[in-house]
């Protein structure tokens, strides 16, 4: 678990307070006031110390960090034949890793392909202004042939989620979707 990328706390006049910082203003507004016992955890999740924990029972990481957006601080262990997968704090970018591995490992081990996400391409109703430099996976509700993507995507955005039914996949260097684009969708 981390703190969420755009905050920023400072001790000002003897009180701890958390701002927003860069494009976090356009989504925050105000400042969130923090007593000590919130500094001390807000100090403690500045860094990751999950790997850290992880070495220090003698599990071998597999890897830490995988190219996708969001999920990108996604990390896999091994100590005695159990699996680690540590996933990231933020809700969205948790789900996404979650939905590719986790589930990808279930199928495996359950003997269920049921399990494992099914794939369609389908048509963008509506678009997302971004260009994607990363493999990117966005929420999407999906009927018939076509897909919305809801206009909210921040990975702790999880009113986005509602309603939706798929992830759309964007590959890496690609630009913006629009409305018509044949995009690659995942089934929930």
């Amino acid at each position: 678990m981390r703190i969420k990328n755009g905050f920023f706390m400072r001790e000002v006049a003897g009180k701890y307070v958390v701002v927003p910082v860069g494009a976090q203003t356009n989504e925050f507004k105000g400042m969130i006031q923090m007593n000590q016992t919130g500094a001390f955890l807000w100090k403690a999740l500045e860094r990751d110390l999950t790997e850290e924990a992880l070495l220090s029972i003698g599990a071998e990481i597999l890897f830490h960090g995988i190219a996708i957006k969001p999920g990108m601080p996604t990390l896999a262990a091994e100590k005695d034949g159990v699996l680690f997968i540590g996933l990231s704090g933020n809700p969205f970018s948790a789900a996404i890793p979650f939905e590719m591995f986790v589930r990808e490992i279930l199928s495996l081990k359950m003997g269920d392909p049921d399990l494992k996400l099914r794939r369609e391409t389908l048509t963008a109703v509506t678009g997302f202004s971004k260009d994607s430099r990363k493999r990117r996976f966005l929420r999407g509700k999906a009927e018939g042939k076509e897909v919305w993507l809801p206009d909210q995507q921040a990975n702790g955005q999880m009113r986005s989620m509602v309603g939706c039914n798929c992830l759309i996949e964007i590959p890496a260097g690609s630009g913006p979707v629009k409305a018509g684009d044949k995009v690659e969708v995942l089934w929930l």
